[in-house]
């Protein structure tokens, strides 16, 4: 028997050459996945480092997006580079206008923040620019921006012979309710003067025109007379923190719009003349959709007791694209239709003095929100939404809610009325499916059940208010215009 000598070629493909070569491979891969970086890198000057060290993160809107990856002195000597990879899925936060700040312990008269960082880690916040240009070079801010510099709006300059006790983050106000925020002051470039700028949220632009007064509403103001002595003040806010408010006189001029940047007058004090003087200013441009007023009835027992039941909302009669009319009622209307006893249970238009029933075994489709009722819109002609009124909304956007109020001695009948509006911001809107759910507003489904809801950008409706118990949502039009195949039980109403 001869025996056969095991060459190199023999031993190369042996199972542990394999396994080597297998070792080797992903050695290879792990290096170069340890220089393939998961983001990008910028650069972020600041003054001070306020504690900050390699490894603390970067948050935005309470995640982390990032973190500090090198700190250098500059050359000289006059401050720190601090280097930041960022997640590859913030990468966009590596844009013109991005903003970033070290989060420490701060106690000012706009309250205080940051009380996290006094025992344990600093770490770094932004506000993401929305310029689309990248960049990856940055100026930190040495103090936070004021609250809500990250929404849109229109930034104006004040210009007074003082600060007044007016601070970044103080309110800006019209007739009491905020519409926007302080930014800063500084000396105008002649020094004579104090320039203070404002932002005015995107949704307020409306009340701002080239002939508003903007006055400060910051300390208590004190007025002896006959009657003794007066004191008077915005609120406890506008003592700590200042406040500037404006109105608008009219006539307001059609056609001159405020351009940003543009300098107005802060006058020391309000004269009673201007608020005498007040524009009516309209929101829209035309009417908005209108709503009906719908009732339900129905009879229950309780220990054989029978007992009458009753409970209106708003409704919407909208032309469906594919043909056809529809009755839109929040779905917690029909709550009570298992419960009536004897087939009691009917919903009625209220048109003035009258009523109209609508046929129950009309309903097409019922779901968590929205009922929709198969109806001839004729009797209706003047609430009739025709589908160019209506667009889809696929993210939340500043939106009125609108409702109207019944007056004289019937509050059933609407032959006279007035209408009413809620601004919802989309800060306040949370996507939930097919609704956006309101947040931080509490509402009486009396007055806001079933109230359509338009868009202040354009004034399509885009979705109906839903009040329940313990919750308001805005039911976006395409769940509206559900088709049948969106049809569920009615049971899940309840």
């Amino acid at each position: 028997m001869v025996a056969r000598k095991r060459g190199i070629g023999t031993l190369a493909w042996s199972p542990m050459w394999i396994v080597t070569l297998v070792c080797a491979i992903l050695a290879v891969a792990l290096t170069y996945a340890a220089y393939d970086e998961p983001g990008v890198w910028v650069k972020i000057r600041f003054d001070r480092g306020h504690g900050l060290k390699v490894g603390d993160v970067v948050m935005y809107r309470g995640i982390e997006v990032g973190r500090v990856g090198e700190l250098n002195l500059r050359g000289e000597l006059d401050g720190i580079d601090v280097h930041v990879i960022l997640e590859r899925d913030a990468a966009m936060i590596a844009s013109e206008g991005s903003r970033f700040w070290i989060v420490r312990p701060q106690v000012n008269v706009q309250g205080i923040s940051g009380l996290e960082t006094a025992i344990g880690s600093k770490y770094l916040s932004v506000i993401p620019g929305d310029s689309g240009q990248r960049q990856t070079e940055f100026d930190g801010l040495e103090t936070p921006p004021p609250l809500g510099a990250d929404r849109g709006g229109m930034e104006v300059v004040l210009r007074g012979d003082d600060r007044w006790g007016v601070n970044p983050g103080s309110p800006l106000s019209f007739r009491g309710i905020e519409v926007g925020q302080v930014l800063g002051s500084s000396l105008s470039p002649d020094a004579r003067h104090v320039d203070t700028r404002v932002k005015i949220d995107a949704r307020h632009l409306s009340l701002l025109s080239k002939d508003s007064k903007f006055w400060v509403t910051s300390g208590v103001q004190m007025d002896l007379g006959m009657s003794g002595l007066k004191l008077s003040a915005e609120s406890l806010s506008t003592i700590a923190r200042g406040g500037i408010a404006f109105i608008t006189p009219a006539p307001v001029q059609p056609g001159e719009a405020v351009q940003p940047g543009e300098v107005f007058r802060l006058h020391r004090k309000m004269k009673q003349e201007w608020i005498d003087r007040a524009a009516a200013i309209n929101q829209f441009a035309s009417d908005p959709p209108k709503a009906i007023r719908v009732r339900a009835d129905w009879t229950e027992s309780f220990f054989g007791i029978a007992r009458s039941k009753s409970l209106s909302s708003w409704a919407l009669v909208i032309s469906m694209p594919e043909g056809g009319d529809a009755l839109l009622v929040p779905a917690n209307v029909l709550r009570a239709r298992e419960e009536a006893v004897d087939d009691s249970f009917r919903i009625n238009v209220l048109d003035g003095d009258a009523t109209l029933p609508v046929p129950v075994e009309g309903l097409k489709r019922s779901g968590p929100a929205v009922a929709g009722f198969a109806i001839d819109a004729g009797e209706f002609a003047s609430a009739n939404i025709r589908p160019e009124r209506l667009r889809v909304s696929s993210t939340p956007e500043d939106v009125y809610a609108v409702s109207w109020r019944a007056v004289g001695s019937d509050s059933s009948s609407l032959s006279s009325e007035i209408m009413i509006t809620e601004m919802i911001g989309r800060d306040q809107l949370r996507p939930d499916g097919d609704q956006w759910r309101v947040l931080d507003t509490v509402m009486s489904a009396d007055v806001w059940n079933g109230a359509p809801v338009i868009a202040a950008a354009d004034e399509k409706l885009i979705g109906m208010l839903v009040v329940r118990e313990n919750e308001t949502v805005i039911v976006r039009v395409n769940s509206l215009l559900g088709s049948e195949s969106d049809q569920t039980d009615v049971s899940a109403t309840k």
